[in-house]
């Protein structure tokens, strides 16, 4: 799709003829008897006023609608100066925003309350909204936005549209002249209109239709923090953090939403995405700064794979990142807690043409493919019974034992159930939950999440009119050994499969017979797992194996959540009010 490019002829005419009752030339008129000099129309035009320049001042026309708030542009001329001092353009713009951090704001804490609120709202939408791909870093404001409303960040004067039409600079010494339309100024936090740092940085490629950095982007964003630093002073990680988060939530208040007062997001085709795409993107700028991902050198730049196991209720705002940023991702299962989240992230991966694998190392093992080879042997399926096992005498270690998302024994152990048995019998549907319990059998231990978990399912028949299978599914860490095992039930016969060993019990036309294979161990399927993968990531598309997976992935995280959905409350979640943070809470 092509971008459309307003030129500056066009943006004066549509000004004269919407928002301005006076001719071009009666204002020209105007600024020529005002300032006493020849002027000149500026090069850069916006949407909402027209510019010109003379010697030395540069006067702007506005639209009636935004008004100009007096009060604004007066703190704006006592805290910069009337005009910023004439340095090189990066220099005089980290000037321009230490300035804004060194005239703090005095604000009530009703203000604050209300504002981090709303910014909470804005950032919501977005993650409810398409495109998919910017979900993890809007999933890293939401979750960072306490630092920005931190006590150690300032408020102050923010300019509310620091894009190009609105920086003046020489154009034969790159000196700022001045910054210009402080109608959507605002008192926020710092750093919120740090977007606009952005606008020196790069540019818009109208013939490619996207977003591009300089080439020495890096070194002029250096520049701006050791200039921003040198007048500020030192800054502390959590002011770091604050600032960060800050920037990043300005990006996408600025190019997320629909200039027209609603919290709408433009289409995924618009400009304002596409140049939100360079901006988030580029040079994996923010995968580092939100150290989502941290590059130590120049080698370490160059990955091409990340395994990921991290707590599962953190996994979404590790792994898009990292897709994003071109990366192959083989991440401990489970791949996703929800079937959103998992089609966002898979929309990611194909979108950055990077793969996205689940560490499920059953799927390559020698028992699931000995069980798959033999189940057409047992004739019509009837029923399955799967159950993992395990003994933990102490359930109050590590983040599993805490009632958060993904703690608890059905993702720890009932994920490779459910994955091994909809694996086998794939249908058409995703199966019925026709029962589920989950339990806390040691409540005098400190453990808030549930250790034995029991469901009931109908697995959709793949060749109807035959019934849907029963199939019954029990995980437990508090067994008295360690075990794992399926049992199907078929019109000729049984398949059990318990930890390396399979058994076939089958009738033929020679009678009833049993075959016992020893399978190899879990060793074995890690490596042939990690082989699949690199091979995977070698291929120039995805192969036929890995969209079966990503499939099979989908199916299961939908079924994992009708159970959970379908769970009577047993005990109480740990919450951010049990910790005793209040204003956590809202975040």
């Amino acid at each position: 799709m092509s971008v459309v490019r307003h030129t500056s002829q066009e943006r004066i005419s549509t000004f004269f003829s919407r928002y301005c009752s006076l001719s071009k030339e009666e204002c020209n008129k105007f600024a020529q008897s005002y300032l006493g000099c020849d002027i000149r129309q500026a090069s850069i035009q916006g949407a909402f006023s027209y510019t010109v320049r003379g010697d030395d001042f540069v006067i702007q026309f506005r639209a009636e609608r935004p008004p100009l708030d007096l009060a604004i542009i007066k703190h704006a001329h006592q805290m910069h100066g009337g005009w910023v001092p004439e340095k090189e353009t990066v220099k005089d713009l980290a000037y321009f925003f230490s300035q804004a951090w060194n005239s703090p704001v005095p604000i009530d804490s009703s203000t604050v309350l209300i504002k981090r609120l709303d910014f909470r709202q804005k950032l919501q939408t977005l993650a409810e909204s398409p495109p998919p791909r910017f979900q993890p870093l809007v999933s890293y404001c939401k979750d960072n936005l306490q630092f920005v409303f931190d006590s150690a960040i300032p408020w102050c004067l923010n300019h509310g549209d620091l894009c190009h039409t609105n920086i003046i600079i020489d154009p034969l010494t790159g000196k700022l002249s001045g910054v210009i339309d402080w109608a959507e100024g605002s008192i926020l936090p710092f750093g919120c209109a740090l977007w606009g740092l952005e606008t020196v940085l790069g540019r818009f490629d109208f013939e490619k239709g996207e977003w591009v950095y300089d080439e020495q982007r890096e070194d002029l964003e250096d520049l701006f923090w050791e200039t921003f630093r040198s007048h500020v002073g030192s800054l502390n990680p959590a002011q770091e953090r604050g600032i960060t988060v800050a920037r990043l939530t300005g990006l996408f208040f600025r190019h997320a939403f629909k200039f027209n007062g609603l919290y709408d997001v433009p289409k995924d085709d618009s400009w304002d995405l596409r140049l939100l795409d360079g901006q988030l993107f580029g040079d994996r700028q923010w995968l580092t700064a939100c150290k989502i991902i941290e590059w130590d050198d120049a080698e370490a730049s160059r990955v091409d794979c990340a395994f990921v196991a991290v707590p599962h209720d953190k996994h979404f705002e590790t792994v898009g990142p990292l897709l994003a940023g071109g990366i192959h991702v083989l991440k401990e299962k489970p791949a996703s807690l929800s079937v959103v989240e998992l089609r966002q992230l898979q929309e990611v991966a194909a979108t950055y043409n990077v793969r996205l694998s689940t560490a499920l190392q059953g799927r390559y093992s020698d028992r699931y493919h000995t069980l798959k080879e033999w189940l057409p042997l047992i004739g019509t399926i009837q029923c399955v019974e799967a159950t993992r096992e395990n003994y933990k005498p102490q359930l109050d270690q590590g983040w599993r034992s805490r009632g958060i998302l993904g703690g608890g024994v059905h993702v720890d152990l009932g994920w490779h159930l459910l994955d091994l048995v909809l694996d086998l019998l794939p249908g058409p549907q995703t199966p019925v939950v026709r029962f589920s319990e989950c339990l806390l059998t040691r409540p005098y231990q400190q453990y808030d999440a549930e250790d034995t978990y029991f469901a009931s399912l109908l697995l959709p028949s793949s060749t109807p009119p035959t019934p849907d299978i029963p199939c019954y599914l029990k995980a437990s860490r508090m067994s008295y050994h360690k075990t794992e095992k399926i049992c199907i039930i078929g019109t000729d016969g049984t398949l059990v499969g318990e930890d390396c060993v399979v058994d076939l019990f089958a009738s033929f036309e020679s009678g009833r017979k049993r075959f016992t294979k020893t399978c190899a161990p879990p060793s074995v399927s890690i490596n042939q797992m990690l082989l699949n993968f690199a091979q995977e990531v070698r291929e120039e598309r995805p192969s036929s194996e890995y969209q079966r997976h990503s499939d099979l992935d989908l199916r299961v995280t939908h079924t994992s959540e009708k159970i959970r959905s379908s769970w009577e409350p047993k005990f109480k979640p740990q919450t951010a009010q049990d910790i005793g943070d209040p204003i956590s809470a809202i975040d």
